[in-house]
């Protein structure tokens, strides 16, 4: 990237956006496992999470506070309905 090209200022940003999809299990008997272990972006050497940079306390048991997911509906593994 050319260094001199914002060297008087910026004018404004292009806003780049995301959605990312995380399925959590659910078992037999129903029970979900929501949990960050269970998320892909859970970086379990450093117990952090790669959406967000932050250590995640109880990643094992727990969805952190500061996780960005919002839980939307159940779908059922075996025919793909919710």
């Amino acid at each position: 990237m050319d260094s001199g090209r914002f060297e008087s200022g910026v004018s404004g940003y292009v806003v780049g956006r995301c959605e990312i999809t995380v399925y959590f299990p659910i078992d037999t008997r129903g029970q979900p496992d929501i949990s960050c272990k269970q998320c892909p972006y859970y970086r379990t050497s450093s117990r952090s999470c790669a959406l967000t940079d932050k250590i995640v306390p109880y990643g094992e048991k727990f969805v952190a506070p500061s996780c960005p997911l919002r839980r939307e509906e159940v779908i059922d593994a075996d025919n793909g309905e919710n």
